[in-house]
């Protein structure tokens, strides 16, 4: 009774939303204790799932548009041929990527690491050092959540962003290496600001090639009516794309339409050839 090509996740795999503000909801979790570390983790919330087998609609895997332009440019006895192509719109999801940002395998994972990528201030607990690994996301936190800094551990923060909370000292910041290996990996929050579930827009220079008619003053010598060689490049490059982590947009598991995952990935591949051609 649904619609045609929708791409779906479990239910368990998605964030709750605040109704008040839109932005997902955070709890206060666990805090992680060993030999070198001491910090305050946290978790998102997931929806209320009352039917095991209820799905979540993340969009369509159809693309608004799909299609190519190719040329060809004629002087004296040389051509050249090119060719682009492309597509617009359609969902695809990356388990490629999803687990490589959850493991810290993507330049895109160096965000909030450090000072240099935008990572906010805390306190090492070992060594009472500043640390600049700290993130501060854009959610809001569950009804009967608690300050997690000391002295705070009774002050209601329920209803706050995630940002006001810390900006009042009442959390701390959420490490980077536990925020992406939660929010990543495990087909985790696939509808809340994910590019593991992305649009698979792209377009690529799909072809070049030059060639060059052989007169015949020189092809007459050997007895043929014609010859032509030619220089051709495949594959050339993408002009544009959407998906993140220079991921290769036509690495998909499989030439079904509707099967838009890309699980490991295909690397990107360029051909050249030389060919020559004659008529007898």
């Amino acid at each position: 009774g649904g619609a045609f090509g929708v791409l779906t996740a479990e239910t368990w795999a998605s964030v709750k939303y605040d109704t008040k503000t839109g932005l997902p909801l955070i709890v206060v979790a666990d805090r992680p204790k060993g030999p070198t570390y001491n910090f305050q983790n946290y978790n998102w919330v997931s929806p209320d799932q009352t039917d095991t087998y209820k799905r979540t609609n993340l969009g369509s895997v159809d693309p608004n548009f799909v299609g190519g332009v190719s040329g060809t440019l004629r002087y004296k006895n040389f051509n050249l041929f090119a060719q682009v192509d492309g597509r617009f719109g359609g969902l695809v999801y990356s388990e490629a990527y999803n687990y490589a940002m959850g493991q810290g395998n993507l330049l895109d994972n160096l965000k909030y690491r450090d000072q240099e990528h935008g990572g906010t201030q805390r306190t090492n607990s070992y060594t009472g050092k500043p640390v600049y690994d700290g993130v501060i996301p854009n959610g809001v936190f569950d009804q009967g959540q608690k300050g997690t800094t000391a002295g705070n551990t009774n002050v209601d923060i329920s209803g706050m962003t995630f940002k006001d909370a810390f900006d009042k000292g009442l959390v701390d910041a959420w490490k980077a290496s536990y925020y992406y290996n939660y929010s990543y990996g495990w087909g985790t929050n696939l509808n809340y600001n994910n590019p593991a579930v992305s649009k698979n827009s792209w377009i690529m220079l799909r072809e070049i090639t030059l060639g060059y008619r052989i007169p015949s003053a020189l092809i007459n010598r050997v007895h043929l009516k014609g010859a032509r060689a030619a220089f051709s490049v495949r594959n050339i490059g993408y002009l544009y794309k959407t998906l993140g982590g220079d991921q290769n947009p036509e690495s998909l598991q499989s030439n079904d339409p509707y099967r838009p995952y890309i699980t490991g990935g295909v690397p990107f591949s360029r051909n050249y050839a030389v060919s020559l051609n004659i008529s007898l």
